[in-house]
């Protein structure tokens, strides 16, 4: 009897080993053995244990009165997580006389967890002649002693009590790197992933639990980093829109692995929000006027504040920091540009005095396990939704503060921020050489070369490349010098409208060209360009143009969108210092004063009226003397009479907190 009993142990045990060949959680088994069995049962213990197991026997000596026949009891408690299982109990009796015996048992624990113990314990077990009756008593819990006491008659009876338990999780059973306790369940890492990406995507009205999910879900991507499946990673956009879905203002959620707020601006008289700051395994605070001078000058891994005076209309402020923003690290994947520090998040809700220009100082310190093993260059970069890319657009260069060990730098538009560092480019003397295939070039040998090409070129991609290093070869260069070398006007009106491709954008320090197909998705339409002195160009989208209007752009052209029915393609060409342009009006009074732009359309349909907007700030080089007074005009080029022409664009209005020129025209 007692021999099969040690085989059925094995066998449940095994079976159950088996059917979850895949749980990787701690498991163990307590199983009540008889002293007389205690050699088999030993042997039975190191045959289902692993190698790392620990069998741990702990004698058990009762004494009592029992039948002459042997009384057979069985009590496994088997826990692998939150696993609901059956225990059962069989008492069998058959006819007999009171005697009583003293019997050892011996307790023996299974285990793959180390320091736990087992404690002697004396129990009694007494049989004596009376009514019949069973009673039950059974403990489910860690490493303790199930007891069954039975009293019978001299009718042979057979009891079986079987009874089903839930075990509570064993903090010990999560401590190991791919489980975690989630709502007082242990799971794995995948599966808590998994429930909080659920929760997000279907709570957008309960503020405190999208940010408290939010929140969990950074920790639980850190536990599991590096193994993720695409399924498990939330975009960029959805993590800016979960942010922006918070409408609370009591919300100030820090752990060690990131810090979501959402605040009202004005929080007394005296103090002003203006943004959070983190420190590396500390966790963050809410940054506001009391406070912003100890947070600059503090050991800071990131952090981000709002100028005072951009807050106007501003009700809340909503912002995430994630210290090490794994899921960020492959958002890249068109570039060179690779991550550097921590994430910052920011979005605002206001009411309509809200202005779309702010001045966000952002502080970075690069984390250790993204230090570049190459010379780098650092930029200030947001993450832009749109074509999945790192960009500068609307950031100043960082600059890097040396007794704190960090970068510095700002923006003037809320989204993801980030230092993000490229292999450092060769530096080429701008006045005299440019940057060719990693080699610096001479401006004359650069201006022959990119000439020749494009003279035969009618691949799209190589027109667009040489014509940006053309651009940067005559800037500032005296042209006249290499005339036989130099476009006219209308050549590159040409050579841009022959750029037939969709998936065309080449910004450089000099120029910006783009062949974009208008319709890039049901909600996203490109406009056209825009370029900032210093720092580059980017597409303008539905989904930027705001920012980009009202950011301090040097120029931009924009066309909405009830002007692009039957457009395939917007090409575009933006020249920062247009210095082939300077002297191609001979016969009017009329002087360069901007950037030059040069639109063309690709249409499938019937030419319908346009309405192009057009954003020009005076180069410093082109401005005229203090002491005269002019007149500025919106003109294109005429190619037919080599001047500039005011026909069919309106004058040019003057907006004073962007110091630029806005004007339309309904021809390209």
């Amino acid at each position: 009897m007692q021999s099969s009993f040690v085989i059925q142990l094995l066998e449940v045990v095994t079976a159950m080993d088996s059917s979850t060949s895949m749980i990787t959680s701690d498991i163990f088994t307590t199983l009540w053995i008889p002293a007389s069995e205690m050699s088999t049962a030993l042997t039975v213990a190191t045959t289902i244990s692993m190698s790392s197991s620990e069998v741990i026997p702990a004698t058990l000596s009762s004494s009592g009165s029992t039948p002459s026949e042997t009384i057979e009891e069985t009590a496994t408690t088997i826990i692998i997580d939150t696993t609901i299982i059956e225990t059962t109990v069989t008492v069998t009796s058959t006819t007999s006389t009171a005697t009583t015996t003293t019997a050892t048992a011996t307790w023996i624990t299974i285990l793959t967890t180390s320091n736990i113990t087992t404690s002697n314990t004396t129990t009694s077990i007494t049989s004596t002649t009376s009514t019949a009756t069973t009673t039950t008593t059974t403990t489910t819990s860690t490493s303790t002693i199930s007891t069954t006491t039975s009293t019978s008659t001299t009718t042979a009876s057979t009891t079986t009590v079987t009874t089903t338990t839930t075990t509570t999780p064993d903090p010990r059973i999560c401590k190991n790197a791919t489980h975690i306790f989630d709502n007082g369940k242990c799971v794995t890492l995948n599966k808590a992933i998994e429930t909080a990406i659920q929760t997000l995507s279907n709570n957008f009205t309960n503020s405190a639990t999208l940010a408290n999910t939010l929140s969990w879900y950074i920790t639980l991507v850190k536990r599991l980093s590096g193994h993720l499946n695409a399924n498990q990673v939330l975009t960029p956009n959805q993590i800016d829109t979960y942010l922006k879905k918070i409408n609370d203002t009591n919300i100030n959620i820090s752990t060690k692995d990131s810090i979501i707020i959402a605040q009202a601006v004005n929080q007394s008289e005296n103090v002003t929000v203006l943004g959070a700051s983190f420190i590396h395994d500390m966790g963050g605070q809410i940054v506001s006027t009391s406070n912003v001078g100890s947070m600059t000058a503090s050991q800071i891994s990131a952090a981000a504040t709002i100028r005072n005076e951009t807050l106007t209309g501003i009700t809340s402020l909503n912002m995430l920091i994630i210290d090490k923003p794994t899921i960020y690290e492959q958002a890249d994947s068109s570039s060179n540009k690779t991550l550097s520090s921590s994430v910052i998040v920011v979005t605002v809700h206001g009411n309509s005095s809200v202005s779309a220009s702010m001045h966000i100082s952002l502080y970075f310190r690069i984390r250790n396990e993204y230090r570049p093993n190459v010379d780098p260059d650092y930029f200030c970069s947001f993450y832009d939704t749109t074509h999945s890319t790192w960009s500068e657009f609307g950031c100043t260069i960082p600059l890097y503060n040396r007794p704190f060990n960090r970068y510095e730098c700002s923006c003037n538009h809320t989204t993801s921020f980030a230092l993000v560092w490229s292999p450092k480019v060769k530096r080429c003397d701008t006045s005299t050489q440019v940057l060719v295939g990693g080699d610096c070039v001479n401006k004359t040998e650069a201006q022959e070369s990119a000439h020749n090409i494009l003279q035969n070129a009618t691949d799209p991609t190589v027109i667009a490349e040489n014509l940006v290093i053309y651009v940067s070869a005559v800037t500032n260069s005296n042209t006249t010098s290499n005339s036989s070398n130099t476009f006219t006007v209308s050549e590159i009106d040409n050579l841009v409208s022959k750029l037939n491709a969709t998936d065309i954008s080449i910004p450089t320090t000099d120029s910006i060209i783009i062949a974009q197909a208008v319709n890039q998705s049901e909600n996203l339409i490109v406009l056209g360009a825009s370029f900032e002195h210093g720092v580059g160009g980017q597409i303008v989208t539905t989904s930027n143009a705001p920012n980009v209007t009202s950011s301090n752009i040097t120029a931009a052209a924009i066309i909405s969108t009830q002007y692009l029915s039957g457009v395939s393609s917007l090409n575009m060409l933006i020249i920062d210092t247009p210095t082939t342009y300077e002297r191609a009006d001979n016969s009017s009074n009329k002087t360069l004063a901007s950037s030059v732009i040069v639109v063309s359309l690709q249409r499938t349909a019937t030419t319908v009226p346009i309405d192009i907007c057009l954003f020009f700030q005076p180069l410093n080089q082109y401005k005229p003397n203090e002491s005269e007074k002019v007149d500025y005009f919106c003109s294109f080029y005429d190619t037919n009479n080599l001047t500039w022409n005011e026909s069919g664009c309106t004058k040019p209005y003057y907006n004073r907190p962007f110091n630029r020129y806005e004007c339309s025209c309904n021809h390209t």
